[in-house]
């Protein structure tokens, strides 16, 4: 399903008027297509903040002015996809300090990071001998502020060898996740 097809289909409802009420003709139809729309909008437009907008329209009284309302909140997203990102959304941490959240980027980033981390640390394992790869975990266990231990890493490594600092970023390089950004 699209969101050409959910246009569509929202645009075969229809309403009834009488002198007291306005109302859709088929109630249970159309509550299943608004939550269509609100599932297929936040599985393909994540974070925008014209969600919000759509979904508090969802919630009024079915009538045929807030119905067109929803399909024009529609076709504004299929004719201008790029999500627009609400800013506004914060979140208080455990200081109190409010903070900007996005949590898909954050999601994301995290991810990239871990991946980096376990290439990195599969290159090290890769290359260093099981005594040599104690020897570094020593000198961090000695030294728990790192800009304090990079001296001591550095000499520790360059006392491996040329070949094994050349060969772990060598690994780093030709890893698939790696080497696939590089071109």
């Amino acid at each position: 399903m699209n969101i050409n097809d959910l246009i569509r289909e929202g645009n075969n409802f229809s309403f009834y008027q009488n002198e007291y009420t306005e109302g859709i003709n088929n109630s249970a139809g159309y509550a299943k297509w608004k939550e269509k729309c609100k599932r297929f909008l936040n599985l393909n437009y994540t974070d925008d903040k014209f969600i919000e907008n759509f979904e508090k329209n969802c919630s009024i009284y079915d009538n045929s002015s807030t119905h067109n309302e929803l399909i024009g909140c529609l076709e504004a997203f299929r004719d201008l996809p790029t999500i627009v990102v609400n800013h506004s959304k914060t979140e208080k941490n455990q200081q109190g300090t409010i903070v900007n959240v996005h949590q898909t980027q954050q999601q994301e980033q995290s991810q990239s990071q871990e991946i980096a981390i376990h290439i990195f640390i599969e290159a090290i394992k890769d290359e260093l001998t099981g005594k040599q790869l104690k020897e570094i975990k020593a000198i961090i266990a000695e030294e728990p502020e790192p800009e304090k231990a990079k001296s001591k890493v550095i000499e520790k490594l360059k006392s491996f060898g040329e070949n094994v600092l050349t060969n772990i970023v060598a690994n780093v390089i030709i890893n698939p996740a790696i080497w696939g950004g590089l071109m």
